[in-house]
């Protein structure tokens, strides 16, 4: 089976759950995450980019993981979290993805995966797209909704995907 990598960006996670609907009121409402999870068995670099770049974000490896008590091997997957936030000069934030140490400032490739939360409307839209290249290829990869059960999954598209989410759902890449 090839490795995978996932979108909320690569991930185990922890999600937030959302008041009742007619409970809700802008003030109330607690913003999901973008998460990373890397069940790759190389190293993934991230960054997050909206009016200024933010610091290389190293995410390790997926490490083998063997229990004593059943003599089986998991895998422990290493991830990257980040609350959605909104950029008053740019509108959005990408995390930029790739899979070469200081890849951003290098020209290799990328995966992009954009989101831009809409305050006061309860909504985060997202793009995933590849740039120089496909540093994923040969490998999957997945976005996932984990609030609202939506689930994209592709072998690799050219072009760009786009959607929305509640703004309370976490959303990830894996």
């Amino acid at each position: 089976m090839k490795p995978t990598i996932l979108l909320p960006l690569l991930l185990p996670l922890a999600t937030t759950h959302p008041t009742p609907q007619d409970t809700i009121t802008t003030s109330t409402i607690t913003p999901g995450h973008a998460i990373i999870l890397n069940t790759c068995a190389f190293p993934i670099y991230a960054w997050s980019v909206s009016s200024t770049v933010g610091p290389q974000i190293t995410i390790p490896a997926a490490a083998p993981v063997t229990s004593s008590s059943s003599n089986s091997t998991t895998q422990q997957y290493s991830n990257y979290t980040e609350p959605y936030h909104h950029d008053a000069q740019t509108g959005g934030v990408s995390i930029k993805l790739t899979t070469l140490r200081n890849g951003l400032y290098t020209g290799a490739p990328q995966t992009i995966f954009a989101y831009n939360f809409v305050e006061g409307q309860n909504q985060v839209w997202f793009d995933l797209s590849d740039v120089y290249g496909d540093p994923f290829k040969g490998r999957r990869v997945v976005f996932v909704s984990f609030e609202v059960l939506l689930r994209w999954s592709w072998w690799r598209v050219f072009g760009s995907e786009v959607g929305h989410v509640e703004r309370q759902a976490d959303a990830g890449y894996e």
